[in-house]
Protein backbone atom coordinates (compact mmCIF):
# COMPACT_ATOMS: atom_id res chain seq x y z
CA UNK A 1 0.00 0.00 0.00
CA UNK A 2 1.19 3.67 -1.18
CA UNK A 3 0.75 6.48 1.18
CA UNK A 4 1.92 9.93 1.24
CA UNK A 5 3.43 11.02 3.99
CA UNK A 6 3.58 14.67 5.75
CA UNK A 7 4.68 16.41 8.26
CA UNK A 8 2.79 18.01 11.17
CA UNK A 9 4.60 19.96 13.59
CA UNK A 10 7.18 17.09 15.14
CA UNK A 11 5.09 14.84 13.81
CA UNK A 12 4.48 12.27 10.99
CA UNK A 13 1.36 11.78 9.12
CA UNK A 14 0.21 9.74 6.51
CA UNK A 15 -3.02 9.29 4.00
CA UNK A 16 -3.34 6.02 1.57
CA UNK A 17 -2.73 7.19 -2.08
CA UNK A 18 -6.27 6.30 -2.87
CA UNK A 19 -7.38 8.82 -1.13
CA UNK A 20 -5.52 11.73 -2.33
CA UNK A 21 -6.72 13.70 -5.15
CA UNK A 22 -3.68 16.49 -5.63
CA UNK A 23 -1.29 18.31 -3.60
CA UNK A 24 -1.94 22.27 -3.90
CA UNK A 25 0.47 25.37 -1.83
CA UNK A 26 -1.51 26.96 0.92
CA UNK A 27 -3.76 30.03 0.08
CA UNK A 28 -5.51 32.01 2.23
CA UNK A 29 -9.24 30.85 2.89
CA UNK A 30 -12.45 32.21 3.32
CA UNK A 31 -13.49 31.83 6.55
CA UNK A 32 -17.14 29.36 7.24
CA UNK A 33 -19.09 31.08 9.79
CA UNK A 34 -20.29 28.78 12.48
CA UNK A 35 -17.93 25.99 11.29
CA UNK A 36 -16.57 23.29 13.94
CA UNK A 37 -13.19 24.08 15.27
CA UNK A 38 -11.66 21.64 13.19
CA UNK A 39 -12.30 23.66 9.89
CA UNK A 40 -10.14 26.30 9.04
CA UNK A 41 -12.30 27.72 6.49
CA UNK A 42 -12.86 27.16 2.63
CA UNK A 43 -10.61 26.36 -0.19
CA UNK A 44 -12.03 27.72 -4.03
CA UNK A 45 -10.21 25.01 -5.69
CA UNK A 46 -11.07 26.42 -9.71
CA UNK A 47 -14.53 26.52 -8.80
CA UNK A 48 -14.52 23.91 -6.11
CA UNK A 49 -15.50 25.05 -2.95
CA UNK A 50 -13.89 22.62 -0.13
CA UNK A 51 -13.72 22.67 3.72
CA UNK A 52 -9.74 22.58 5.32
CA UNK A 53 -9.00 20.48 8.08
CA UNK A 54 -6.57 22.00 10.53
CA UNK A 55 -4.57 18.78 10.85
CA UNK A 56 -2.81 20.66 14.01
CA UNK A 57 -6.32 21.01 15.80
CA UNK A 58 -7.82 17.75 14.77
CA UNK A 59 -4.63 16.18 16.64
CA UNK A 60 -4.48 18.64 19.63
CA UNK A 61 -1.57 20.24 18.46
CA UNK A 62 -0.35 24.31 18.90
CA UNK A 63 -2.89 25.79 16.27
CA UNK A 64 -0.62 28.44 14.03
CA UNK A 65 -1.74 30.50 10.84
CA UNK A 66 -1.29 29.01 7.20
CA UNK A 67 2.53 29.92 5.89
CA UNK A 68 3.19 30.36 2.61
CA UNK A 69 5.33 27.24 2.96
CA UNK A 70 2.28 25.19 3.65
CA UNK A 71 0.25 22.65 1.56
CA UNK A 72 -3.11 21.52 1.57
CA UNK A 73 -3.56 18.11 0.62
CA UNK A 74 -6.62 17.08 -1.35
CA UNK A 75 -8.37 13.93 -0.36
CA UNK A 76 -11.58 12.22 -1.13
CA UNK A 77 -13.79 9.44 -0.42
CA UNK A 78 -16.50 8.04 -2.14
CA UNK A 79 -18.88 10.67 0.03
CA UNK A 80 -17.22 14.11 -0.23
CA UNK A 81 -13.63 15.98 -0.93
CA UNK A 82 -11.68 17.98 1.74
CA UNK A 83 -8.26 19.43 2.67
CA UNK A 84 -5.76 18.92 5.17
CA UNK A 85 -3.74 21.66 6.13
CA UNK A 86 -0.24 20.43 6.31
CA UNK A 87 3.30 21.70 7.00
CA UNK A 88 4.97 20.15 3.93
CA UNK A 89 4.33 17.09 2.10
CA UNK A 90 6.98 15.21 1.99
CA UNK A 91 6.83 11.89 -0.41
CA UNK A 92 4.89 8.70 -1.59
CA UNK A 93 6.53 5.67 0.30
CA UNK A 94 5.48 2.27 -0.16
CA UNK A 95 4.26 0.76 3.35
CA UNK A 96 3.84 -3.02 2.67
CA UNK A 97 7.31 -3.93 4.25
CA UNK A 98 6.69 -1.62 6.92
CA UNK A 99 6.30 -3.00 10.09
CA UNK A 100 2.57 -2.15 10.88
CA UNK A 101 0.31 -1.88 14.22
CA UNK A 102 -3.25 -1.51 13.80
CA UNK A 103 -3.55 2.45 15.79
CA UNK A 104 -5.95 0.50 19.02
CA UNK A 105 -2.88 -1.53 20.19
CA UNK A 106 -0.70 1.67 19.84
CA UNK A 107 -2.78 4.47 20.45
CA UNK A 108 -5.95 3.38 22.35
CA UNK A 109 -9.06 6.20 22.31
CA UNK A 110 -7.50 7.30 18.15
CA UNK A 111 -10.68 6.61 16.33
CA UNK A 112 -8.78 9.07 13.14
CA UNK A 113 -5.77 6.76 13.09
CA UNK A 114 -6.10 3.62 10.89
CA UNK A 115 -2.85 2.00 11.93
CA UNK A 116 0.95 3.46 13.07
CA UNK A 117 3.91 2.31 10.84
CA UNK A 118 7.80 2.18 11.66
CA UNK A 119 9.49 3.46 8.22
CA UNK A 120 13.24 4.37 8.46
CA UNK A 121 12.70 7.85 9.10
CA UNK A 122 10.23 7.00 12.28
CA UNK A 123 6.79 6.25 13.21
CA UNK A 124 4.29 7.36 10.64
CA UNK A 125 0.74 7.67 11.82
CA UNK A 126 -1.60 6.97 8.94
CA UNK A 127 -5.12 8.92 8.95
CA UNK A 128 -8.24 7.35 7.93
CA UNK A 129 -9.48 9.61 5.43
CA UNK A 130 -13.14 7.62 5.74
CA UNK A 131 -13.35 7.99 9.16
CA UNK A 132 -12.57 11.56 9.24
CA UNK A 133 -14.95 12.56 6.42
CA UNK A 134 -18.07 11.14 8.28
CA UNK A 135 -16.63 13.10 11.72
CA UNK A 136 -19.52 14.78 12.88
CA UNK A 137 -17.58 18.57 12.35
CA UNK A 138 -16.68 17.41 9.21
CA UNK A 139 -20.09 16.44 8.18
CA UNK A 140 -21.71 20.11 9.44
CA UNK A 141 -19.09 21.48 7.86
CA UNK A 142 -19.72 19.87 4.46
CA UNK A 143 -23.75 21.08 5.22
CA UNK A 144 -22.41 24.62 5.85
CA UNK A 145 -20.71 24.89 2.77
CA UNK A 146 -23.64 23.21 0.35
CA UNK A 147 -25.95 25.56 2.38
CA UNK A 148 -23.65 28.75 1.64
CA UNK A 149 -22.45 27.67 -2.05
CA UNK A 150 -26.64 26.61 -3.27
CA UNK A 151 -27.61 29.67 -5.36
CA UNK A 152 -30.92 30.58 -6.34
CA UNK A 153 -32.56 27.80 -8.87
CA UNK A 154 -32.58 28.81 -11.97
Amino acid sequence: MEALLFDVGDKRFGVQLRNVREVVRAVKLSPLPQAPDIVEGLLNLRGRILPVIDVRRLFSLDSRKIRHTDYFIVVATDERTLALHVDVAIDLVQLAGCDVQAASTVLPQTGLIDFVAKTSDGLVHVIDIERLAAMEGTLSAAALVESQTEGPST
